[in-house]
């Protein structure tokens, strides 16, 4: 575990005054030495004008001043889309002069810019001005490396939790339907038992929008929002480590059904039938229907709709007092729980522009963020202003003290993704539920657990998969294709639109792929046994 010291409360008049002068401290204060480092920052398109961008506003000159104060850095800040985030990362890398420091959750995306050349060496770098990362973040620094060499510093993760479902419970409170309890404690339900419930919210029709409109809300672009009900049909036991590094989430073993499953949703009109229209990048009718008690179910991230003022949860919980979500997990028909993937330690590669000038600069940066009073100052402001303390967990003082006029400010503490530095066994804490409205907390919490129950994660296959690498845009195009066309194909041509999408995808490089995976797993695997 890493201490941590929160920030104290600074006065009120002080930190505004400090803030009506950091412009001139920022431009004012730079010596001959001063080093200029760009870095990249996320523009989530959702500042208010008050607010200022995501390059220039009051937390960006907060860090600005206080990085030139105390690194002899001048920082200057880049925006880049996260809706189309690895295009325009692919494109900034090329130029000329791109950012110094730039990141991408994309672990394969990083390793093609590696072997592209766009990426740094900063091994020495790390070992002379990263004392600090080196402690702070020896668990996950390795997979940031090729070939013995660091190529990037990757963020530590609080938490490892990625999946969990939803549903209404005050709607099942209204059917007399009881929802049955795990050992663990968590709500569970069959697949069939799923299918009828849903029947039974549609015939209802509590949201009064008809007994024809869908039950189940998801989108799909991607698989996250529909990946639950689809590892409730992995037949654990069948599927091996190799198989794990080697397939795509499709391949394994009973996913099959899974999609089956979702065709009879569709073909039931259970679930939204324009899911496929939908995207990743533009959820606001995802989130307009939960908020506006559309929908009874949906899956999705175990966070989704709890961390601001404008979530869908938030905004259902303020607007309709009466509402209630429970997190539900899925059985498989084995009877256990589902076989749920989880994140690695690690979130963001966190790397530096071969053509950077300033990679000295970048590490002492990157190693000064890492240090838990700078990332925390960043993550939650300042004590009695921003939040209050209950024992390691920060208490935001109003949800929109908290979430308001601070947006986007974590996307500038690139070292941690959440509270990592938190004590180990105080979930909340790691889970920042101080941060939430009080009527979600236990349900962040509860969803925390169905993620966290029967898990697995992929292994890490480091260095070049050429295979891999050169098709990985075709081969997701292709999954993406087998995902739409197989949910809403007629029930009675399922089996023969999955065999051509599957035929499709391994013979536009997928076979391929997984074989060169399969080699690169037993490669691992020996060199382990060999060491």
């Amino acid at each position: 575990m890493i201490e941590v010291f929160p920030v104290r409360k600074m006065c009120l008049l002080s930190f505004l005054l400090l803030l009506l002068t950091l412009p001139f401290l920022v431009h004012g204060s730079a010596s001959a030495q001063t080093e200029t480092l760009r870095v990249m920052v996320y523009d989530r398109e959702n500042m208010p004008e008050e607010y200022g961008s995501c390059e220039d506003n009051a937390w960006v000159r907060y860090i600005q001043s206080r990085v030139l104060r105390e690194l002899d850095i001048d920082l200057q800040f880049v925006r880049v889309k996260r809706a189309d985030d690895v295009a325009q990362i692919n494109l900034l890398a090329g130029q000329n002069e791109p950012p110094d420091i730039m990141f991408t959750y994309e672990y394969d995306f990083w390793l093609t810019l590696c072997r592209n050349g766009l990426v740094a060496d900063i091994t020495d770098e790390l070992e002379e001005n990263g004392s600090y990362l080196k402690r702070s973040h020896a668990s996950v620094l390795p997979y940031g490396e090729i070939d013995g060499r660091q190529y990037a510093i990757p963020s530590l993760r609080s938490t490892t939790d990625v999946t969990s479902a939803f549903i209404r419970k005050d709607w099942l409170d209204r059917l007399g339907i009881d929802l049955p309890k795990e050992e663990n404690g968590c709500y569970a339900l069959t697949a069939e038992q799923l299918l009828e419930i849903l029947r039974s919210f549609q015939q209802a029709d509590f949201a009064g929008r008809g007994t024809d409109a869908p039950a189940f809300l998801s989108y799909g672009t991607t698989y996250w929002p529909m990946l639950l009900l689809i590892e409730g049909f992995y037949e654990q036991d069948a599927i091996s480590d190799e198989d794990l590094a080697s397939r795509p989430f499709f391949l394994y073993d009973g996913a099959k059904e899974g999609y089956r499953y979702l065709n009879t949703l569709y073909n039931a009109g259970l679930l939204n039938s324009d899911f496929a229209m939908i995207g990743e990048n533009d959820k606001s009718q995802y989130g307009q229907a939960i908020i506006n008690g559309d929908v009874g179910f949906w899956c999705n991230d175990s966070w989704y709709g709890f961390d601001s003022v404008n979530g869908a949860l938030t905004k259902l919980y303020s607007t309709d007092p009466s509402a209630e979500v429970a997190a539900v997990d899925i059985l498989a028909p084995d009877g256990r729980p589902a076989y749920k993937y989880t994140y690695h330690p690690y979130g963001m590669m966190v790397f530096v522009s071969s053509r950077s000038a300033h990679t000295d600069a970048a590490v002492r940066y990157l190693n000064w963020l890492a240090q838990p009073e700078n990332d925390f100052v960043l993550r939650y402001g300042f004590e009695n202003e921003h939040y209050t303390l209950e024992g390691n967990m920060p208490v935001a003082v109003s949800s929109s003290q908290m979430q308001q006029p601070r947006i986007s400010v974590t996307d500038l503490a690139l070292m941690y993704n959440g509270y990592a530095y938190a004590p180990d066994d105080d979930i909340d804490a790691r889970l920042s539920l101080g941060m939430y409205m009080e009527r979600l907390r236990s349900l962040r919490r509860d969803a925390w657990r169905v993620a966290m129950t029967n898990t697995f994660s992929i292994p890490t296959l480091t260095g070049y998969i050429p295979a891999s690498l050169e098709t990985v845009n075709i081969l997701a195009a292709k999954e993406r294709e087998l995902r739409i066309r197989t949910i809403m194909c007629p029930a009675e041509n399922f089996d023969e639109e999955w065999d051509r999408c599957v035929a499709a995808y391994l013979s536009a490089g997928g076979s391929r792929a997984i074989e060169a995976k399969r080699s690169a797993y037993r490669e691992s695997i020996a060199e382990k046994k060999g060491n």
